[in-house]
């Protein structure tokens, strides 16, 4: 039996029980029914693939077993605060220019509309291969809400028309029928009926989906195969208007997180917007599709290392691009697994990422097991309609492995022989060395690209338009880098392909790449005590300003810096990038030309241990504390009789 000393106690102990057991019981309701409104509560909906109940009788707060509506129904009705979920099975479209889940209202700030699977269930939404028709449509429309619904055979699925404050959340977008042509999710400023190219959208957020097998190529286009489309793509560039497009390229604050992206035709996920952010997703784009060449020409027969992959056809895995003469597009690129790029059949582009956009910031990432580069900048100011393309960008702490294997033709053929043959299989390669200025590649791992390993070439090409690459670790020793060697991977295993951890690049606790990082920038006059601080260059960080609203203080958060020493850390407050000027989150005190280092990233993860940052993607955490395994404290104030 147990006495308690006094009454008092007694009282706290059974008011704690009492609201243990009130919680309990609210989680074990909600669990069993789940069907927590996730507008804002004003009604539930159901809806079957079969079903044709009218509208205000598939109204329920639980599932009602029959009375279920049409999605073509739920499409028509659901308003502000409406949740809708739709009952597991498949949906089947076949009639051509069709559109599946397309609503025709908007939600509101604070009463989203939202489209949601039964708990439990799949509900496929399922087009007509090669019909043209659309899976996912919302044009002009906001404050909606996707999540765990599969897509099918489409030909495309777009947010357009101005959209804004759209959520699309764990659901997948797939081809299932060979050639796999077709599917793209389109986030783009096409206005009512495509009659215009200036109706841009923003704040969109897309999160833990699957994009597989979509937009493949092949097939005559003209006198040569298609090279396909592209899965993922934010925005149009900007020809001429006489060709139909003319934009400005607007399309702004988007975030694109914790994807899985697999095969793309042309490019797995192209992007022309600004200030949006782009982390912690998985792509890869290894040979998929069937060449189908017929009378077409090629320029690159599909025969490779690896036989499994011969008479397929991929291309790259991302591309940013910016066809509007701008100087900075403020993106951040951060944390990213991009894998196995690919032969296109008309262009040497099998790479990890194509860096066509200006100022952004890329880092944290890798990008592995690409057939050409792992990364380059491409075009710049003498490329016409390309206009600045790859300048300005601050590209650090990124791990660039082992690429240019896989394709026989890239690694014999030389450019005196064959005008096909691309340039060298270096890891990172500037497209136009003398117009891509402004750039800066510090920090990186650079390591066993075909070049430096079969031909002593450089991991990194050499710049001559005032672009900076220093302090890198690279397999061979040269002027860009500080550190050269094996830098000792846990598993650097490329077998595996649609491995979403594989390679692990992360360092061995003897790898010579652990503290061998530099600053990167630094302050520019003293302060005692203050929360304005001066850099020198102020584009290596980040306020939480770009990306979609809905993921600030969710997912993203402004970076934590390091002034001076490792331990003097704060979190930033704001950033005017024109000035250099970063307002802290609380006073701190530094002296002129102190040191300046990313502490935590914009997921809020440390990313500095040690005296000073790794090279490469992935920082050792050498003084992370253990884990507190101590056991909880033994109750006080009881005695047993």
């Amino acid at each position: 039996m147990i006495k308690m000393k006094n009454s008092n106690q007694k009282f706290k102990i059974l008011i704690i029980i009492c609201l243990i057991v009130l919680v309990s019981a609210i989680l074990l309701f909600t669990s069993d029914k789940n069907y927590v409104r996730a507008g804002d509560g004003s009604k539930i909906y159901w809806v079957s693939p079969t079903d044709t109940a009218i509208w205000a009788n598939c109204e329920s707060a639980n599932d009602p077993g029959a009375s279920y509506c049409s999605l073509s129904t739920a499409n028509s009705n659901a308003s502000a605060g409406d949740t809708v979920y739709l009952k597991g099975g498949t949906y089947s479209y076949t009639s051509l220019y069709a559109t599946a889940l397309k609503p025709a209202n908007s939600g509101v700030a604070g009463n989203w509309i939202v489209f949601k699977n039964a708990l439990g269930e799949t509900p496929e939404i399922k087009g007509t291969y090669g019909t043209r028709m659309w899976g996912l449509f919302i044009e002009g429309r906001s404050y909606i809400q996707i999540d765990g619904i599969i897509f099918t055979d489409f030909t495309d699925h777009l947010i357009r028309n101005s959209a804004h404050h759209i959520e699309v959340k764990n659901s997948t977008f797939r081809n299932v029928t060979s050639p796999y042509r077709g599917g793209s999710f389109q986030m783009v400023e096409a206005c009512m009926g495509g009659g215009g190219y200036r109706c841009y959208v923003s704040d969109i957020w897309v999160h833990h989906n699957t994009f597989y097998k979509l937009a493949g190529g092949g097939g005559c286009s003209g006198s040569t195969i298609s090279e396909g489309g592209d899965p993922v793509r934010i925005g149009y560039y900007s020809l001429t208007c006489s060709q139909g497009i003319c934009t400005e390229g607007l399309n702004t604050n988007i975030t694109i997180e914790d994807n899985y992206m697999a095969y793309g035709g042309h490019v797995v996920m192209d992007s022309y917007s600004i200030r949006s952010v782009f982390k912690n997703n998985v792509a890869h784009n290894e040979p998929w599709y069937p060449a189908d060449n017929g009378a077409c020409n090629v320029s690159y027969e599909p025969v490779y290392s690896n036989a499994a992959y011969n008479g397929l056809y991929s291309h790259r895995v991302w591309s940013f691009t910016d066809t509007f003469s701008r100087d900075y597009s403020f993106n951040l690129i951060e944390a990213n697994r991009l894998g196995y790029g690919g032969v296109n059949p008309n262009n040497d582009g099998a790479t990890g990422l194509t860096i066509s956009s200006p100022g952004n910031i890329i880092r944290y990432n890798a990008s592995y097991g690409a057939m050409h580069n792992a990364m380059k900048t491409k075009y710049g100011a003498n490329y016409g309609w390309q206009a600045s393309g790859g300048i300005n960008n601050r590209i650090y702490n990124n791990t660039l492995y082992k690429n240019g294997y896989g394709y026989p033709y890239f690694q014999t053929c030389t450019i005196q022989q064959l005008s096909t043959c691309p340039k060298p299989l270096r890891g990172f390669r500037w497209y136009a060395p003398a117009d891509n200025p402004g750039n800066v590649l510090i920090n990186n791992i650079v390591y066993g690209s075909y070049g430096a390993v079969v031909r002593g070439l450089d991991d990194i090409q050499d710049n001559t338009s005032g672009s900076l690459a220093f302090n890198n670790f690279c397999t061979n020793a040269d002027t860009k880098c500080t550190a050269y060697g094996d830098p000792l991977f846990i598993n650097p295993d490329l077998t595996q392909t649609t491995s979403k951890i594989l390679p692990d690049l992360t360092l061995q606790t003897n790898s010579a790449a652990i503290n061998g990082g530099t600053n990167l920038t630094q302050a520019n006059g003293a302060g005692s005590n203050s929360t304005t601080l001066v850099v020198d260059d102020a584009l290596y960080f980040q306020d939480a300003t770009w990306g979609a609203a809905m993921a600030k203080g969710v997912t993203l958060f402004p970076d934590w810096i390091a002034i001076g020493s490792i331990s003097n850390v704060v979190q930033i407050n704001s950033i005017n990038y024109s000035t250099n000027t970063v307002t802290l989150a609380s006073p701190m005190t530094w002296s002129d030309n102190s040191p300046i280092w990313l502490y935590k990233n914009s997921s809020g993860q440390q990313v500095l241990y040690g005296s000073a940052p790794d090279y490469g993607a992935y920082e050792y955490a050498e003084a992370a504390p253990p884990p507190d395994t101590t056991p909880p404290a033994a109750p006080t104030g009881l005695s047993i009789i």
